[in-house]
């Protein structure tokens, strides 16, 4: 079986569909652009077909097919798992119906195109585009359901189109205009009682001769970002995951147990990531345990990333302190014990990054840390008086990085 943070982009031949995303991900990109007008209807009755054509008996004949020498090896093998497959294709067409359904992008061509978007009174959203010139000539048709569709997107690409958003619901599908380039007529005088800016207009900015007419629950947004305001031929990006285990052994905490996980997330208008995200957690034999998160938010304020991490350690692994400065001396005649430091705390920091010029970065932020060390009657920080900090120290730092 295939694994999302190992192998995204294979599935194995099994008896059952497994992980359809993995299985269809090759054709993520193309099939969003080729396919968004089925309905689920469609989709199931292709399903019916394919079965009532590949009976047992084609299957059975397709195998005799094969070398002679594979026939006895894994002809039946292959003939059952096409059979079971056969069998389950209306689930797993439509768990990929439904995968297909979530944000979905109606895009048009480089000719004039009027799309006429319909928000009806059971919460649906129709979309219907003809040929600016011929109305009657449809050119897509689809209605989609609130419970499978959060988004959809609809470009003109080129030339000089019309959008005409209508009717009144109660709550609605977000729906995502972007004109493109050319002259374009984008009229909005559709209602929805229950939510906010469900419409979205993108233009660029230098657009002067676009008519926009936004209605009372849009919001315009003009920007010079191409990745945002034109349309990107290879929108998909599934959020992922990375599992991260960790089992070691030191002297001094014995063995050590860890797991991680670190996730990345996306959002519309961001190429790279919209979020990073690693909570890490390890304890040991010897009683250590820490855990760790760090939070990156990417472009949250314009081009800048927020900053985020905290780690609490109760106590932290095990170090060796044998005084401040070079100057310091080692006492061979003592157990390596004396100098071992145990330490509990936690910290916290925030800020702000930018990256630039070839993944360059520049952060700034501030932080808290506080940290209580275990003191042992025969030990270096014991008997050591002019140690700064040596049993409990608190401090807020701010700090700058290139």
């Amino acid at each position: 079986m295939s694994r999302k943070w190992a192998l995204p982009n294979a599935e194995n031949f099994g008896k059952h569909f497994h992980d359809i995303r993995s299985l269809t991900y090759p054709a993520r990109h193309l099939d969003r652009f080729l396919i968004t007008s089925l309905q689920k209807d469609e989709w199931l009755a292709l399903a019916t077909e394919m079965q009532n054509i590949m009976t047992d008996a084609v299957i059975d004949s397709a195998i005799q097919k094969f070398p002679e020498e594979v026939i006895p090896l894994s002809g039946n093998t292959i003939a059952d798992k096409l059979k079971t497959r056969r069998d389950e294709l209306p689930r797993a067409v439509k768990k990929y119906y439904y995968l297909l359904s979530e944000k979905v992008s109606v895009i048009g061509s480089n000719k004039a195109e009027r799309f006429f978007i319909e928000r009806k009174p059971d919460n649906t959203v129709e979309i219907t585009m003809t040929d600016k010139k011929q109305i009657a000539d449809t050119i897509y048709h689809r209605k989609f359901f609130p419970g499978e569709t959060k988004y959809i997107n609809v470009y003109g690409l080129d030339d000089d189109d019309e959008f005409i958003i209508s009717g009144s619901s109660r709550h609605s599908i977000h729906v995502r205009i972007f004109g493109g380039k050319g002259d374009d007529v984008i009229t909005n005088t559709s209602t929805v009682s229950g939510n906010a800016n469900v419409t979205r207009i993108y233009e660029y900015k230098n657009a002067k001769k676009n008519l926009i007419t936004k209605g009372e629950d849009s919001k315009v947004i003009f920007s010079d970002d191409k990745s945002l305001v034109e349309y990107n031929r290879q929108p998909v990006h599934y959020d992922t995951y990375l599992p991260l285990p960790l089992v070691y052994y030191t002297l001094e905490d014995g063995v050590e147990f860890g797991l991680g996980v670190s996730y990345v997330f996306h959002r519309f208008g961001e190429d790279g990531y919209a979020n990073k995200l690693k909570i890490s957690d390890r304890f040991s034999t010897e009683g250590n345990v820490q855990v760790k998160i760090t939070d990156e938010f990417h472009h949250l304020f314009g081009k800048w990333d927020l900053l985020f991490s905290g780690e609490i350690a109760q106590p932290y692994p095990a170090s060796y302190y044998y005084g401040a400065g070079n100057e310091t001396v080692k006492d061979p005649l003592l157990p390596r014990e004396y100098y071992r430091s145990r330490i509990s705390g936690y910290n916290a920091f925030t800020g702000l990054q930018k990256v630039f010029w070839r993944k360059s970065s520049f952060n700034f932020g501030v932080g808290y840390e506080t940290n209580e060390a275990t003191l042992f009657s025969d030990h270096f920080l014991t008997t050591e008086q002019e140690v700064f900090g040596k049993n409990n120290l608190d401090f807020f730092a701010a700090s700058t990085m290139l």
